[in-house]
């Protein structure tokens, strides 16, 4: 080829390698984040739920709340709440809406969203019935 330099497969590795770590990152944070409410005693209902309106990274129940988990992670909680954009968490508190109405025969009757942080150290920051709107 005539302008094949030759670098694009290297850029496209480490841009392949760097949404890789990010992925992990992603899961790792989700699971540390999961495992930290069902030690406070919340009960799992799923992971990655997908709905019309969007994606729930994590989605318990208290009782009859139901909660909608948005992760973030990043090196900083600092860093990691510029990740929580509002147009992405009203799409996840429309999506635990819509769980709720799904769950009404199952006695919830209230829902929550919370946004926990994830540090590059592991720590973290769970802000709960956070509203960005």
């Amino acid at each position: 080829m005539p302008f094949d330099f030759g670098f694009d497969s290297d850029f496209s590795t480490a841009r392949q390698r760097r949404g890789k770590r990010s992925y992990l990152t992603g899961l790792a944070a989700e699971e540390a984040v999961r495992r930290r409410y069902l030690a406070e005693g919340y009960d799992l209902v799923a992971c990655r739920k997908r709905c019309p309106e969007g994606e729930i990274d994590i989605l318990m129940r208290q009782g009859a709340q139901l909660v909608a988990i948005e992760v973030k992670s990043s090196a900083t909680h600092d860093l990691a709440m510029e990740h929580a954009c509002p147009a992405q968490l009203h799409r996840v508190s429309m999506a635990c809406e819509r769980c709720m109405q799904d769950m009404a025969g199952e006695g919830i009757s209230d829902m929550r969203l919370d946004l926990a942080l994830v540090d590059g150290r592991g720590r973290i920051e769970v802000m709960e019935s956070f509203l960005y709107f």
